[in-house]
């Protein structure tokens, strides 16, 4: 490609430069005649290569230095030929030279051109000149070309458009009074908390009311006691004020908030408020709110609001119905008793099961006459220490919970408190219950009393007993034949809180059998007295001939070690499937594997998961080659083991 060439005249010529082949006009004038003239022997010729590169010639020599150039060329370069010239080039302008650039050359120059610039010649720019710089080009001045600048020469660097969002700390500590006043909210929240508290106290002094209140949460938290109190804050007109201010409100301006100021909200607005705005309020404040604005709050803004501590002596109506559940929880006996006997029956039935036991069982006869009886059915009861019960506890006892008194609660209850049960009250009782009363109980009642305790039907002695359902009154009805008449396999299905009211006497009329077969549940529920009073059969001795098809509960479980290794196969087989559960784990354990394993279905029916697993097993040499389907699914999981 040919090179193409342009002459420029010195003094008061014709300026161009051939850029790809299109000519720039730039018109000048003689400094001195003021008249149009070519120089032939004063010519500038700028070339750009194909390459892209630049060469200057001057009379037909190149130029390396720029300086050598005169004011009178270089005041009629334009923007787009100052673009063109080399950084290399543009490093060699003098102080001089450079005041002569036409201001509206100035934005012509590149980041690069900028930055190689002396120091001193960047000094020499005018106010006007760097006005015209870009911003890109400004911020490409080093710190020692900014140092050789005046204030009034800084003012007027134009700055770039910031990305708060990407802000340095450098830029954050830049930004002049002027700038900050005019961010905007939605800008500095935009700003990294781990830049905010780069700005100083007269910074933050800059910024406006509505900006500093825009500060989030996080950002606040990163600024020092020091520069929040410092932040603007504007005085806000809560009868006018919008949506959007109520939700920009910090904690800090919501804990200022008075009553009267609250009041104020619109109810289209108060809504607005979060939760942890709500939070923020003094309890006086929150107390303020109308009926009107907390109508608009939703269930869960009313729970946040904070509670003043509340003077149950002189608290109102009003104050008791807006008592929530958690506050009524943590209400104590000594403070409930305060309320007042007019205000006691504001409580609502929700309100009142919200109540502890402990709390709801201090209110005094006179709160509770006030109540209704739908009120009085909800109010929590505590746990009750039947032997410690006192007399008024035993006398403020309901229906319901007589009804829930089991037999063994009932024996626990005081001979001094158990005479101020009512007849009502007795009646209450459920049959077995009042069966499960001492003697010494019922001797401190009265025969209205005796007369109106419960009594289930006796069964008769021709009549089959049905030993799983035998109520306490029912075994203490039993003859003494019916006793005799109890088999061992009959005594294991008696309730252990059944068993448990069976007298001395009737016990010592158990047939020793049926009395070894008492299970240790059953026999834990008895006392030293009753454990006592059971019969006990002659042991077997071990060089005495054993009667295994009349063996005994008691005397099975008498059997020593090397009687139960010396039984045989044919001989378990007789004892009675009622007797044979009487083995325990560990003499089960002594039994041969031969004879454990003659054991009767029906024998092992009657045993426990427990007592099987402690039979002995016979180990079968198997013959895994010709192992079938039907004995791979009877292998043990000890043999799987093995």
């Amino acid at each position: 490609m040919k090179k193409k060439q342009l002459t420029v005249a010195i003094q008061a010529a014709l300026l161009t430069v051939a850029v790809g082949g299109v000519s720039l006009p730039a018109y000048a004038q003689d400094s001195s005649t003021n008249t149009s003239a070519t120089t032939p022997a004063d010519q500038l010729v700028i070339t750009i290569k194909s390459d892209g590169t630049v060469a200057i010639t001057l009379n037909g020599d190149e130029i390396t230095d720029i300086s050598t150039l005169s004011n009178d060329v270089i005041k009629f370069l334009t923007a787009e030929q100052v673009t063109k010239f080399p950084v290399a080039v543009i490093s060699g302008l003098t102080s001089e030279q450079v005041t002569a650039l036409n201001a509206d050359a100035l934005p012509g120059l590149t980041k690069e051109q900028v930055a190689a610039l002396k120091p001193e010649v960047v000094g020499s720019l005018s106010k006007d000149q760097i006005a015209k710089l870009t911003p890109e080009t400004a911020g490409a001045l080093t710190d020692e070309q900014k140092a050789k600048l005046s204030d009034e020469q800084k003012a007027v660097l134009p700055k770039a458009e910031l990305d708060f969002a990407t802000a340095t700390a450098e830029q954050i500590k830049a930004l002049t009074p002027e700038q900050l006043k005019g961010i905007t909210p939605e800008q500095v929240i935009l700003i990294s908390v781990d830049v905010i508290a780069e700005l100083s106290v007269d910074q933050l002094k800059a910024l406006t009311p509505e900006t500093a209140g825009a500060l989030t949460d996080d950002q606040k938290a990163q600024l020092s006691d020091e520069q929040k109190a410092v932040l603007p804050k504007a005085e806000l007109d809560f009868a006018t004020a919008t949506a959007e201010q109520i939700k920009a409100l910090t904690p800090e301006q919501l804990k200022a908030i008075t009553p009267e100021q609250i009041k104020l909200i619109s109810i289209d607005v108060i809504v607005e408020l979060s939760v942890e705005q709500l939070e923020a309020l003094t309890p006086e404040t929150a107390g303020a709110l109308t009926d009107d604005q907390k109508a608009q709050l939703s269930d869960e803004q009313k729970a946040t609001l904070p509670k003043a501590e509340l003077d149950f002596a002189t608290a109102t109506a009003e104050q008791i119905k807006a008592l929530t559940p958690e506050q009524l929880k943590g209400i104590t006996p000594e403070q409930v008793i305060l309320i007042s006997i007019e205000v006691i029956a504001e409580l609502s039935v929700e309100q009142l099961q919200a109540l502890t036991p402990e709390t709801a069982g201090a209110l005094t006869d006179e709160q509770k006459a006030k109540l209704s009886d739908d009120q009085k059915a909800v109010l929590p009861k505590a746990e009750l220490d039947f032997a410690k019960a006192t007399a008024e506890q035993i006398k403020a006892l309901t229906p319901e919970q007589l009804k829930a008194i089991t037999p063994e609660q009932i024996k626990l209850i005081s001979i001094d408190v158990i005479g101020e049960l009512s007849v009502e009250q007795l009646k209450a009782l459920t049959p077995e219950t009042a069966a499960a009363l001492t003697d010494d109980q019922k001797a401190k009642l009265s025969e209205e009393q005796v007369a109106a305790l419960p009594k289930p039907d006796v069964p008769k002695p021709d009549v089959e007993i049905d030993f799983a359902n035998l109520t306490a009154e029912a075994i203490k009805a039993l003859t003494p034949e019916q006793l005799k008449g109890i088999k061992p396999d009959q005594i294991t299905l008696i309730k252990v809180e059944i068993i448990v009211v069976l007298s001395v006497e009737q016990l010592k009329l158990l047939t020793p059998e049926t009395a070894a077969a008492l299970t240790d549940e059953q026999k834990a529920k008895l006392s030293e007295e009753q454990v006592a009073a059971l019969p006990k059969p002659d042991a077997p001795k071990p060089d005495v001939e054993i009667d295994f098809a009349n063996l005994t509960a008691e005397a099975i479980k008498a059997l020593t070690p090397a009687q139960l290794k010396g039984i045989k196969p044919d001989q378990i087989t007789l004892i009675k499937v009622e007797i044979i559960v009487v083995l325990s784990v560990e003499q089960l354990k002594f039994l041969t594997p031969e004879t454990a394993a003659a054991l009767t279905d029906e024998q092992k029916a009657k045993l426990s998961e427990d007592q099987v697993a402690a039979l002995p097993k016979i180990e079968v040499e198997i013959d895994f080659a010709n192992l079938t389907a039907d004995e791979i699914k009877a292998l043990t999981p000890e043999q799987l083991k093995g």
